[in-house]
């Protein structure tokens, strides 16, 4: 019963102590605690020191599970990886830096270019469009 007691709240305290609760967190599930503690010695019969017992290793797993939490959540934080604007910065700038190596440009447009652009230039100047 204390293993799984000492399991449960530790891992409760660190996921309490990962999602950014504030430690006032803890009176509430510490009282929930109690209520499970109590209840399962009323279930079981056992006496009133082992429910005491029970009670404060429930009470003290979940404060140390949130301060273990709370310190590996502070480490997770430090690494954590580069905005998403700045990741997709990066990211375009490298796939226009391929395309441009993959694909040149056109430095001269086609003589058949050259003509329709001509054709369309004199037919704007022309009087019926003014």
């Amino acid at each position: 019963m204390i293993t799984g007691i000492i399991v449960f709240g530790g891992a409760a305290g660190a996921l309490l102590a990962f999602r950014h609760f504030k430690v006032f967190v803890l009176v509430p599930v510490s009282m929930l605690a109690a209520i499970g503690v109590i209840l399962y010695s009323r279930v079981t019969g056992e006496d009133f020191r082992a429910t005491v017992i029970d009670f404060i290793v429930s009470v003290l797993s979940l404060q140390i599970g949130y301060l273990v939490g709370g310190i590996a959540g502070g480490f997770f934080m430090k690494a954590k990886p580069p905005k998403v604007s700045e990741l997709l910065r990066v990211v375009r700038t490298s796939i226009g830096q391929e395309l441009r190596a993959v694909f040149e440009l056109p430095r001269d447009l086609p003589p058949q270019m050259v003509a329709v652009l001509a054709r369309l230039d004199d037919g704007y100047w022309a009087p019926d469009h003014l």
